[in-house]
């Protein structure tokens, strides 16, 4: 259950951009609003338990961690969006990927990209330019990527190792 109460000013207005994030994200990517959408308490409740782990994350790295690289804050979003899954199908939605039910994996996925390559301008980095691309070894990628996110165990942490290394890419 989401209790924000606990949350200090600083962290809950983090979850409010994570929030904002999410459903700014998901109006890029759906093409019809009739056929699937955000459960907002679902929503809140993401992230909310992002930031409890970013919170346990400085807690237990005091020295070394002051605040959590972008492919630790896309993993844990991912982490969380793949797990509570905020989509919600009403009917059969016209998409950029092939398979409707893994729309949550989709959107996880962009969202990481997104917050990836927000951090690469604001330090003047190339983007990660990954859906720019057609072949067929992306295709591949992102189709075991989004099995995995679905059916396989896979953490916050090993989710932000695999985005550090899209960039291969």
């Amino acid at each position: 259950m989401t209790n924000f109460d606990r949350l200090s000013p600083e962290e809950k207005k983090k979850a409010e951009e994570r929030i904002r994030i999410i459903y700014v994200t998901w109006d890029e990517l759906c093409t019809n609003h009739e056929s699937a959408y955000l459960s907002a308490p679902i929503v809140t409740e993401i992230a909310y338990r992002y930031i409890l782990d970013a919170k346990r994350i400085k807690i237990f790295h005091p020295t070394e961690i002051e605040n959590i690289n972008e492919y630790k804050i896309a993993g844990y979003l991912s982490y969380w969006i793949c797990k509570l899954r905020p989509v919600q199908i009403v009917k059969h939605v016209t998409r950029f990927t092939k398979i409707q039910s893994l729309l949550n994996e989709e959107l996880a996925f962009h969202i990481s990209i997104s917050r990836i390559n927000l951090e690469r301008s604001i330090n003047n980095e190339p983007k990660i330019d990954f859906f720019k691309h057609d072949d067929e070894k992306r295709k591949k990628f992102i189709n075991d990527l989004f099995y995995s996110m679905k059916y396989r165990l896979t953490t916050g942490d090993t989710l932000s190792q695999i985005y550090k290394y899209t960039e291969v890419f």
